[in-house]
């Protein structure tokens, strides 16, 4: 079942919902990152933020795209 939500995301409820609170912290942990990596030399500090930056883009971006998709494209039941 969570395997099937994930290839899904788009007719899951929470899938909706967390893709709402993933675009409203794209700016914020952006600003973040590029504050992060022009003024901490630590380079765990930095890796850490990026990678939670680039984790938040990747989810939002997976559920937008798969919401765009299926907006346009009607799949047909097998």
């Amino acid at each position: 079942m969570l395997f099937k939500n994930l290839l899904k995301p788009d007719y899951n409820k929470k899938g909706v919902v967390f893709n709402h609170i993933t675009s409203k912290l794209l700016i914020p942990l952006g600003i973040g990152t590029f504050y992060v990596n022009n003024n901490f030399d630590d380079k765990k500090i930095i890796s850490a933020s990026n990678q939670l930056f680039v984790s938040v883009v990747g989810i939002h971006s997976y559920i937008s795209t798969s919401n765009i998709i299926t907006d346009y494209i009607k799949p047909s039941l097998i």
